[in-house]
């Protein structure tokens, strides 16, 4: 394990601090690592990521904000899933999905979601709310309307 640490502190994606009564604090920075990762000529299994389709459309459609682009990306794969899986509310489909998630599958800060959910919101075809004990973040995306505000995402390469 020592070697391991050692290893990671070298090529610079793991930082250590020794705190009061002996405690090791570790900091990842996962921007250093997904580039080691890319860098890896073998991927294996468990560094595979699932890829997000993206295109000129999506892009266009967000406003050229990259950020609202990879979310919008992402949003129609998970709306498409919820759409076959869950059951309809009052108010539609509806997805969960928190903060730290966001920043996992794309790497986006706080301030950079926030930002990017104001652009979408904007477009009229997502929709946010708070819901359950304690309250959690949930989504829907409209793909009826997306379709018809945008068509020629239906025919873009992310299969909306």
């Amino acid at each position: 394990m020592d070697s391991a640490r050692s290893h990671l502190r070298t090529i610079g994606i793991l930082n250590e601090r020794r705190g009061w009564q002996s405690r090791l604090e570790f900091h990842i920075d996962l921007d250093r690592l997904e580039e080691q990762l890319a860098l890896s000529p073998q991927e294996t299994e468990s560094t595979a990521r699932e890829e997000i389709p993206m295109n000129q459309e999506i892009l266009n459609f967000a406003g050229k904000n990259l950020h609202a682009a990879l979310m919008l990306s992402y949003a129609v794969i998970r709306q498409k899933e919820a759409n076959e899986t869950l059951s309809a509310d009052a108010f539609g489909i509806y997805w969960p999905m928190q903060q730290k998630q966001w920043y996992r599958l794309l790497g986006l800060k706080r301030h950079k979601q926030e930002s990017a959910r104001k652009v979408l919101c904007e477009t009229g075809c997502w929709k946010e709310r708070q819901w359950g004990w304690p309250a959690r973040n949930e989504f829907h995306l409209d793909l009826n309307r997306l379709m018809t505000v945008a068509p020629r995402l239906a025919k873009a390469t992310t299969g909306v």
